[in-house]
């Protein structure tokens, strides 16, 4: 069976820090794609950025699934889905579908999670119950995620995503720097350039390299 937890320290809104040296977005729209050097930077708009009360930074509005000061630091198969998904703004995604989507993925049946909502039908559409279900399966914090390249519950400790080649893998494989693909086997030369996992990991700022 699948469990999941989340840390100690979720529950406040969690959003990347914005240095002095950073620059503010000049835009004059409602900052929804990568043009804008915020939400390339996967951050909330600040308030001396150029787009003030027209943006609709996803980064910003992740309240929308979590709930009110009630947000989660996002695992990046999310971030990714999220930036294709939400062009228009967060408020266009469908939360009821979003997370029907998850409770039938192939093996949430066998998760703890589906202990929880097997009884829940009168509740379907209490939202503060479908974004409490968001901050565990969406949450970098959790030891389960959903992931949308595979469309199932997975074991954080077990699988990662991969935020270069946009996919999620098996812990055993790792992303050779040289050839800006995932390779099979830790402990093993890339199969493409003979590259060793050791020497990417040690050039290699990706937050998302699976150390074990």
């Amino acid at each position: 069976m699948l469990h999941a937890s989340t840390s100690k320290d979720d529950g406040q809104i969690s959003k990347a820090k914005r240095s002095k040296t950073e620059d503010n977005c000049p835009c004059s729209g409602k900052c929804l794609t990568s043009r804008c050097v915020c939400v390339k930077a996967k951050r909330d708009c600040g308030s001396t950025c150029k787009c003030k009360s027209k943006c609709k930074n996803v980064f910003g509005h992740l309240e929308y699934f979590f709930g009110a000061d009630t947000t989660c630091d996002i695992n990046p198969c999310f971030e990714q889905w999220l930036m294709k998904n939400a062009k228009n703004g967060v408020e266009t995604i469908d939360r009821n579908a979003l997370r029907d989507q998850i409770t039938s993925s192939a093996n949430f049946a066998d998760s703890a999670l589906a202990e929880e909502w097997k009884d829940d039908d009168a509740e379907e559409d209490d939202i503060s119950k479908t974004q409490e279900l968001f901050r565990i399966v969406f949450s970098r914090s959790s030891d389960l995620y959903y992931s949308f390249c595979d469309n199932e519950l997975l074991e954080d400790d077990s699988y990662w995503h991969c935020d270069i080649c946009k996919t999620c893998n098996k812990w055993r494989f790792w992303h050779c720097d040289k050839c800006n693909k995932c390779t099979y086997g830790q402990s093993l030369p890339c199969e493409r350039c003979g590259r060793s996992s050791a020497e990417s990991s040690d050039e290699s700022e990706s937050p998302f390299f699976p150390f074990f």
